[in-house]
């Protein structure tokens, strides 16, 4: 096992490689500094996370009690998801999914999942259904719609985690879910395990100053890094 491994990398760590290498050996070195408005999407994002972590697995729970204590959550739960998607359809999860998926059993959610070997990595995807035999990975994006390359190797990288987890085989594509405005999905492609494997080495490469670092190529990311006033490259705009 290449030096390096015995430490997990995470998949939000991969995705930040595809945004700026160098961003991502700053927050390392002087821990992760963003701009106000960063922190507020931030924010923002964890909740919209934080629901619907509630809304997909609040249908599945079985709880104890009284019938009458049952269908008063029940009724609760169903008021917080009409609030949360702006009253869409009926409630039901089938709301929160893409087409391809009406129907689909929530088989795991924010569950932690390690994978050592070819390469150390350890993630929560957010939402892993089934449907026909076949799972699919759900990641939930707060902005709107537009895949970048760091959701494909986010997506990849809980692909990578998700091959050896069960008997039950994985679908060839996963899918972005975008919150920001009205609900939309985007269907994506999973890289081979073979992309994962070699993101991780590159990353171990950088943290070992073995590489040269790459800069990142949109304004936006170095308008949101803290890192501006050390960061060599030239300021985009």
């Amino acid at each position: 096992m290449p030096r390096g491994d015995n430490q997990p990398l995470s998949p939000t760590e991969l995705a930040q490689l595809s945004r700026c290498e160098q961003q991502l050996l700053y927050d390392k070195a002087y821990g992760a500094k963003r701009s106000q408005h960063w922190q507020k999407r931030s924010a923002e994002g964890d909740a919209v996370h934080a629901k619907l972590h509630r809304a997909v697995t609040a249908p599945s729970r079985t709880r104890r009690g009284s019938m009458l204590i049952w269908l008063a959550v029940a009724a609760l739960l169903l008021v917080l998801v009409l609030l949360a998607f702006g009253g869409r359809g009926s409630g039901d999860k089938d709301a929160l999914l893409p087409t391809e998926l009406q129907g689909a059993e929530l088989i795991m959610s924010e569950r932690s999942l390690v994978r050592k070997k070819p390469v150390h990595i350890r993630g929560r995807p957010d939402e892993v259904w089934q449907k026909n035999g076949r799972r699919y990975i759900i990641e939930t994006k707060s902005r709107a719609g537009g895949v970048f390359e760091s959701d494909r190797m986010q997506l990849a990288a809980y692909a990578y985690l998700l091959r050896v987890e069960s008997s039950a085989p994985l679908a060839a594509h996963g899918y972005i879910r975008f919150t920001g405005g009205e609900q939309s999905f985007a269907k994506v492609k999973l890289k081979p395990d073979e992309a994962v494997i070699e993101a991780h080495r590159r990353l171990v490469s950088l943290k070992n100053g073995k590489e040269t670092p790459r800069f990142a190529r949109q304004a936006a990311i170095c308008q949101g890094c803290g890192h501006r006033d050390r960061c060599a490259q030239p300021k985009l705009s």
